[in-house]
């Protein structure tokens, strides 16, 4: 049973300042608008520039730009969330909703990450940014009003550029219709396929977690599934019994380890667009320089 009542101390104390780190990673954000200003020379300038009028070369560069423009996007969306995450900390004692959110934060960092590798070609990188655009595409048909036609020249141009830049690309499949579902459905999208088809979200957050601490991904991965996906045996983890009936409340050390995660993972993820971008990243790396401190000096303390 949730109550509107604020967690006792310590926990408060500790939840206090987990909301002051994470606030503090999307003001740093938020204090680097240089990050979506492109210096001449830089990975994304040269990515999103056309070397030629050949057809391939300025679907390459448009998709490429389209891969770094999503990634952006989703950077913002991650901020948000971490406002949203540093809120549930102070102002709720519920735990899964934190949880939940923080998943969300993950997500959009590890898709954000991909697309902004500094390491990626140029073919790589249109690759990705088409896979975006054919998933999102799908996911926007899956809804009540469907995609804005206005978006079909866009999955024309993808489906058109996928051949064109020879990606291997699914063939469109008439699925069976069951007497409920209207007759106007609309097929599945065809998507990209190996080596350049989009990872599912387990992968995602695995790979971007895997060179921060794969062992504070797996404890954390633990605590998302059961807050965003309610897996029974991850709720059964973390179920208590009290006096008001049953409550859920993770392992200390695995909470401040997710929300760790969750901040080391966007950390990564923006650092990422910086590099891609080229801008002065001096600022935002002295900030995380001081945000790692502090976390180690959290964890310290509850050895």
């Amino acid at each position: 049973m949730l109550t509107d009542q604020p967690a006792p101390p310590p926990e408060r104390e500790l939840r206090l300042r987990l909301a002051h780190l994470v606030r503090r990673y999307a003001y740093a954000a938020d204090l680097s608008p240089n990050a979506l200003m492109v210096a001449p020379g830089s990975i994304q300038a040269l990515a999103t520039t056309p070397t030629s009028t050949d057809v391939a070369e300025q679907a390459t560069a448009y998709w490429s730009a389209s891969a770094l423009g999503y990634a952006g996007l989703q950077l913002r969306a991650a901020v948000d969330h971490l406002r949203g995450l540093a809120d549930l900390l102070t102002r709720s004692p519920a735990v899964l909703p934190a949880i939940a959110v923080s998943r969300s934060v993950i997500e959009a960092s590890a898709r954000a990450a991909a697309l902004a590798r500094p390491d990626l070609d140029r073919r790589q990188r249109a690759a990705r940014g088409l896979a975006e655009t054919l998933y999102d595409w799908a996911q926007q048909q899956t809804l009540p009003s469907n995609a804005p036609e206005s978006w079909q020249p866009l999955l024309d141009r993808a489906l058109i550029e996928a051949q064109t830049l020879a990606f291997k690309v699914s063939a469109p499949r008439r699925r069976p219709r069951t007497p409920s579902e209207p007759n106007d459905l609309i097929d599945p999208v065809p998507q990209l396929l190996e080596p350049y088809m989009r990872p599912g979200a387990t992968e995602a957050i695995e790979v971007l977690l895997l060179p921060i601490s794969s062992r504070m991904g797996r404890v954390a991965y633990e605590l998302w599934s059961a807050a965003a996906h309610a897996t029974p045996h991850g709720l059964l983890a973390l179920a208590a019994d009290s006096d008001s009936g049953i409550i859920f409340h993770p392992e200390e050390k695995a909470f401040v380890s997710t929300v760790a995660a969750t901040c080391a993972g966007f950390s990564f993820a923006y650092s990422n667009r910086l590099a891609c971008t080229g801008a002065d990243a001096s600022r935002w790396t002295a900030t995380i320089q001081r945000l790692d401190a502090a976390w180690a000096q959290l964890f310290a303390a509850r050895r």
